[in-house]
């Protein structure tokens, strides 16, 4: 069995729809900062730059 993909473009309209729902100006910055980072691992996968994608996934963990 094959895992499905990881919708990055789903995750960042989330993270994008949470930032505008929240009143807690700590949780909308960390959201925001989320949907960015979500958006650019989307657009590298879309552009096949596997290097970009890997750096960009490793800096999650400093988020």
């Amino acid at each position: 069995m094959t895992p499905r993909p990881i919708d990055y473009r789903a995750l960042a309209s989330r993270a994008a729809c949470e930032a505008l729902a929240t009143r807690h100006e700590e949780t909308r910055r960390r959201c925001t900062t989320s949907a960015a980072a979500w958006a650019r691992i989307a657009d590298a996968v879309e552009a096949g730059d596997t290097g970009k994608v890997a750096r960009l996934i490793n800096n999650l963990a400093f988020l």
